[in-house]
């Protein structure tokens, strides 16, 4: 399949194809499949997701980007030999490796011609080091970390990306870009536009927002059975968007599950955002506390009243810090006065752990069903046949985390009765912290391979 002719031409309509990195891809399978949308964009990272590909490109140097780059992009080939666009941020830690990965892929995939695009940059470790920048949330200078700092990573406008779009790469992969600018990038591209106003830059920016939410705009959480239904939820579809000049609609596939309402798209806009009236991101100070959503069809949202000032004049960056160990250890306990022994075992746990009070950061004790979402609301709860029990604890060192588990764990021998199937674990606690950050510390270069 030779795509080096292909010619641009193609519509303003661009879907969700994963709201993180273990979403599911057969929705983004269907609405490549559809031939309702020509932009296709996959959200794979999460705050906290920098941080742990670093680590495992640490480790290992050939991985830290995104494992499932090349089997999405076979997936969607033929999407992509029809003029079809994706844009990701499957780069993760270690952009080179999926660019490697992509470009084996369409070449396994007989996608001749086709050009992938690859953003460079981001990170500012270094930079951030020199300057011996301050981190009140943990309480010192980056300097004080020592071998506790992992990774600092700026999040990267639309620049990188609308840049490579314009060199017709059609499949665009990324680290650490924020979000909704990856679809910036694929609105301006759609657009046509020259420049990107703070006007545009809002308007494209909720369509981020929203593809950004995947099934949530679809009825993901949001179904409560008998009061809000939602048809479908097995095949629940992701949604796309499609724009003109000063508004957007949200929409789904007819015969993709789920709905598309105005509740549903109201309840994703106020989603993570902060001050409604100033959503910052590195292409544009929104407002958004004027957004009118109306339903001009079954299915169709269409917002209109977001409004651009211009972007900030810092970026945000996030450092990545070890920050311990978590453990957990949990078990079962069956029969009448299950809720007492479960008590009981908590009293004997706290008790077994204060030789290391010092090391254990923070601790909680759970009992399923009764205190693990809202603590105790009654001094009398029910009477139960079982409960699961859950202590989780945030320690300094190891040894008082394994000794979380063992105490917790020892009550299966060394207990009340009924108690059954323990189980426990410890790994390595990971935080991020924001940091502002300079724009002219951020260096961004892009690079485009044909296959």
């Amino acid at each position: 399949m030779d795509l080096s002719k292909r010619v641009h031409g193609r519509r303003p309509r661009i879907g969700a194809g994963s709201a993180f990195n273990g979403d599911r891809l057969a929705p983004a399978i269907e609405l490549a499949e559809s031939g309702e949308v020509d932009y296709l964009m996959f959200d794979r990272l999460g705050e906290i997701s920098m941080t742990q590909a670093t680590l495992r490109r640490a480790k290992h140097p050939h991985q830290g980007y995104d494992p499932r780059t090349g089997q999405i992009l076979k997936a969607v080939g033929g999407y992509l030999g029809r003029g079809g666009v994706v844009v990701g941020s499957f780069g993760q830690a270690n952009v080179p490796g999926a660019l490697a990965e992509a470009v084996d892929a369409a070449r396994s995939a007989g996608l001749s011609g086709l050009k992938i695009g690859a953003m460079h940059g981001g990170c500012v470790l270094d930079h951030l080091k020199r300057r011996n920048v301050e981190l009140p949330e943990l309480g010192c200078r980056i300097g004080d970390l020592g071998e506790r700092l992992i990774c600092a990573h700026a999040y990267i406008g639309a620049e990188g990306f609308i840049d490579l779009l314009a060199q017709g790469a059609t499949f665009v992969l990324g680290g650490r870009i924020a979000d909704a600018s990856m679809a910036v990038a694929a609105c301006y591209d759609a657009m046509g536009w020259d420049e990107l106003t703070p006007q545009r830059a809002a308007l494209a920016t909720l369509a981020g927002h929203m593809l950004q939410g995947g099934s949530s705009i679809t009825g993901g959480g949001f179904a409560d059975p008998p009061y809000r239904v939602v048809p479908g939820l097995e095949p629940l579809g992701f949604p796309y968007v499609v724009l003109s000049e000063d508004s957007l609609r949200v929409t789904k596939l007819p015969a993709a599950g789920g709905m598309v309402t105005a509740q549903t798209v109201k309840c994703r806009i106020g989603y993570e955002i902060g001050d409604p009236r100033s959503y910052l991101t590195p292409d544009v100070d929104m407002d958004m506390s004027m957004i009118e959503a109306s339903e001009p069809a079954n299915d169709v949202v269409e917002l209109r009243g977001m409004r651009g000032s211009p972007r900030p004049q810092m970026l945000r960056a996030l450092v990545g810090v070890r920050d311990g160990f978590k453990a957990v250890a949990e078990g079962s306990v069956g029969g009448a006065g299950c809720i007492e022994r479960a008590q009981l075992i908590e009293a004997i746990v706290r008790e077994r752990l204060k030789p290391f009070r010092d090391d254990i950061l923070d601790f909680r004790f759970d009992i399923h069903g009764i205190s693990t979402l809202f603590g105790p609301l009654s001094d009398r709860p029910p009477e139960l046949n079982e409960v699961r029990y859950r202590a989780a604890a945030h320690c300094r060192t190891r040894e008082a985390a394994r000794a979380v588990c063992i105490e917790t764990g020892m009550v299966y021998f060394d207990r009340p009765a009924g108690v059954g199937g323990p189980r426990a674990e410890i790994v390595e606690a990971l935080t991020v912290v924001g940091v502002p950050v300079e724009r002219s510390a951020v260096s961004i270069e892009t690079e485009v391979v044909v296959a």
